[in-house]
Parts: C-alpha cells; sequence; structure tokens
C-alpha cells in the first residue's frame, strides 16, 4: 500500500474545505431537494469496490461533482438525513 505523505493530507483537506465553501456558498442559489437528473447520476457510485486503493482527489472530486448536487440542501449543523434537531429555552 502506497504511503501517505503529510503533504497529500494538507492538500486533500485544502481540497474538502474548499469544496465544502463552494457547497455552502451555492446552497441559496439549490433546490433544497435534488432534481431527476442529479438523482439518477448517483448511479455512478453503484460498482464494485476497488481492489486497490485510490487516489484522494479522485474520490474528493467524485462526491463533490456527483454526490454533493444530489444531496438535500441543508448546511444546519444539526441536521439528519430528514430529522432536523434543536433545542429552544
Amino acid at each position: 500500500m502506497q504511503d501517505i505523505v503529510q503533504d497529500d493530507v494538507h492538500a486533500l483537506l485544502a481540497l474538502a474545505r474548499t469544496y465544502a465553501e463552494e457547497y455552502m456558498k451555492g446552497i441559496d442559489d439549490r433546490p433544497v431537494y435534488p432534481g431527476d437528473e442529479a438523482r439518477t447520476r448517483l448511479k455512478a457510485f453503484d460498482q464494485p469496490l476497488p481492489d486497490a486503493p485510490m487516489a484522494g482527489k479522485s474520490i474528493l472530486d467524485k462526491l463533490h461533482d456527483i454526490g454533493s448536487p444530489a444531496t438535500v440542501a441543508q448546511t444546519g449543523g444539526r441536521y439528519f438525513g430528514f430529522v432536523n434537531g434543536g433545542v429552544l429555552p
């Protein structure tokens, strides 16, 4: 198995942050529930697990490009699927 270089981890975390910021900045322009096209594209994830490790960047890219548009548009910290949690005084 390939050794993970610390700089690679920092680069992946930076990319994940960039993708998270893009998601949050575009949240007001997205429908709350994903459309048919976005949900259909999720079929790209319907494949056998690879025998060997994949590059972290390619995984983040796929999650961002295909997975993010197929999520419910929500940035609340206490959102768990269709269960919203919160506390009122």
